[in-house]
């Protein structure tokens, strides 16, 4: 009986240890996974600063149907082309 009980013991350890080395490995190769996803997110996030340095983003004038509206309640003025709300009653 006690051989078969340190039998069975053995057995246990053996076993724990060699889950501990598979997490262990999984562990390892999900930190090696994660870094390089890492370093590509910061390869892309630079691509993208660079090309945004590159190229100003342009600025668009008012589109026709919002002018209109803009003229119906007199918040546009070609003069001044920032005048504050103006309601015509």
């Amino acid at each position: 009986m006690y051989q078969s009980q340190v039998a069975k013991l053995k057995d246990d350890i053996s076993k724990e240890a060699e889950e501990k080395a598979l997490l262990k490995e999984a562990l390892v190769h999900m930190e090696e996974r994660l870094h390089r996803e890492k370093r590509v997110t910061r390869a892309i996030r630079q691509q993208k600063g660079a090309s945004c340095q590159l190229t100003p983003s342009p600025v668009l004038p008012k589109p026709p149907a919002l002018m209109g509206c803009a003229l119906l309640f007199g918040e546009y003025d070609s003069a001044t082309a920032k005048k504050g709300p103006r309601y015509l009653l």
